[in-house]
C-alpha cells in the first residue's frame, strides 16, 4: 500500500494534465485507448505465466515492468529538461464553465461507483469462473479478458468521434444496456465460443466507463485535478463495494453465475441514476455538451452542424463578451476570431465557416 498508493496516482495525473492544458474530451478518451493497449498483452501474458512458472513468477515480471517504467520517465524528464516547455493557453472564462453541484456530483458518484464496482467483481471471479464453472483452462480467462482489451480500442477512438455529437447521458447509457446484456449472457455462457462472442459487449461497457465517463466528471467538475482523482476514486471505492458481490459465488446455488445476475441488477440501477442525473444537468442548465449561460450580449461566430438531439445547432468558435473598455467605447476585437489568423471580423469569420453570427443561447 505503502509503495502502490504514490504510483497509482500518476494515472490520474496524466489526465488530469491533459484537461488543464486544454485538451478536449475526444484527446482525453483517445489517450485512455492507449491504455488499453496494455491490456490487451497484460492478461495473457499472466496466465501464460502462472500456467508455466506458478504465481510467484508473476511477481518477477512486475518487478521488470516498473523497472522499465523508471527508466522510461527517466528519459522523458531529461527531454524535458532540455526543450523550453511551452506557455499554457489561456483557460476559458470562469463563467462558461457548469456550476457544481453537490446533487449532481452525488448521483454522478453513486452511479459509477456502481459500475466500477459490477466491472471489478467480474474481472475478479473471471478465472475461478471459467475453471470451477465452464470447466475450461485457466488460460480462456486471460484470452477472453485480452479479447475485451483489444475491442475496447477501436471502441475508445469511435466514442472520441462521437463524444462531440453526441450527449454523454446517452453515450454512458447506451454503456448500461451492453453490461446489462453482457452480464446477462455470462450468466448463461456454457463454452468458449459464447464466452469470446460477449466480450464485444463488455469492450463497449468498459469503454463507455473508463472514456466518457472520465469525460463527463471533467465536465461536471471544473477543476481538472479534482474530477480526475474523484473519478479514480469511484474504481477503488468500487473494488471495495465488490466484495459483497464476489461473495455471493460462494453463498448462493448458482454458484458464479449468481454474481453477473447481480451485477445486472446494480447496472440497471446505474442506468437509472444516469437518467436522474440528465434530469439535474437539464435543471442546471446544461444540454448535451452545451451549457445554456445566463443571457448577456456577447458575439457568438458558429457553422451549422447536424446534432442527435436537434435539426441543427451553432457550434460555437469564438465568444466575447462586447463590454466598454477604459476609454468608455467598445472593446477592441481580438486578433485571432474562429481560429483564424488575421480575422477580426465576426462576418468574416462566419462566412468562412459557412455560418452565420447570433446572439449567445439562440440555436437555429
Amino acid at each position: 500500500m505503502v509503495l502502490g498508493g504514490p504510483a497509482g496516482v500518476g494515472f490520474a495525473l496524466l489526465f488530469a494534465h491533459l484537461r488543464s492544458i486544454g485538451a478536449d474530451p475526444s484527446v482525453v478518451i483517445n489517450t485512455r485507448a492507449v491504455v488499453s493497449f496494455a491490456w490487451v498483452a497484460g492478461p495473457p501474458l499472466a496466465t501464460f505465466i502462472i500456467d508455466w512458472f506458478g504465481t510467484r513468477a508473476v511477481l518477477a515480471a512486475l518487478a521488470a515492468v516498473a523497472f522499465l517504467n523508471i527508466v522510461t520517465t527517466a528519459v522523458m524528464l531529461v527531454d524535458r529538461s532540455r526543450t523550453e516547455p511551452a506557455p499554457a493557453p489561456p483557460g476559458g472564462p470562469e463563467g462558461d464553465q457548469p456550476s457544481v453541484s453537490n446533487a449532481r456530483t452525488g448521483v454522478m458518484l453513486a452511479v459509477f461507483v456502481a459500475l466500477q464496482a459490477t466491472n471489478y467483481a467480474v474481472v475478479s471471479i473471471m478465472g475461478l469462473f471459467v475453471t470451477d464453472t465452464l470447466n475450461l483452462d485457466v488460460t480462456w480467462a486471460g484470452i477472453a479478458l485480452g479479447v475485451a482489451a483489444g475491442l475496447e480500442i477501436p471502441a475508445l477512438l469511435l466514442l472520441g468521434r462521437l463524444s462531440s455529437q453526441i450527449s454523454d447521458h446517452l453515450l454512458i447509457a447506451s454503456g448500461c444496456v451492453a453490461g446489462v446484456a453482457y452480464y446477462l449472457a455470462m450468466a448463461a455462457v456454457t463454452g468458449p465460443v459464447l464466452l469470446l462472442g460477449v466480450q464485444a459487449l463488455n469492450a463497449w461497457f468498459v469503454a463507455v466507463v473508463s472514456g466518457t465517463g472520465l469525460a463527463l466528471f471533467q465536465r461536471v467538475i471544473p477543476r481538472p485535478g479534482l474530477a480526475t482523482g474523484l473519478y479514480v476514486n469511484t474504481r477503488r471505492i468500487g473494488a471495495i463495494v465488490a466484495g459483497p458481490l464476489i461473495s455471493l459465488g460462494a453463498l448462493t446455488t448458482l454458484g458464479h453465475r449468481s454474481v453477473f445476475i447481480a451485477c445486472t441488477a446494480l447496472t440497471v440501477a446505474a442506468l437509472v441514476g444516469i437518467r436522474v442525473l440528465a434530469r439535474l444537468d437539464e435543471s442546471a442548465g446544461v444540454v448535451g455538451r452545451h451549457r445554456l449561460a445566463a443571457p448577456r450580449t456577447v458575439l457568438v461566430i458558429g457553422s451549422r452542424k447536424r446534432n442527435w438531439r436537434s435539426r441543427h445547432y451553432y457550434r460555437p468558435l469564438a465568444v466575447r463578451p462586447l463590454s466598454t473598455g477604459s476609454s468608455g467605447g467598445p472593446e477592441a476585437a481580438p486578433q485571432l476570431i474562429g481560429g483564424f489568423p488575421g480575422v477580426t471580423s465576426p462576418a468574416r469569420a462566419a462566412s468562412r465557416q459557412g455560418g452565420a453570427v447570433g446572439p449567445a443561447g439562440q440555436f437555429s
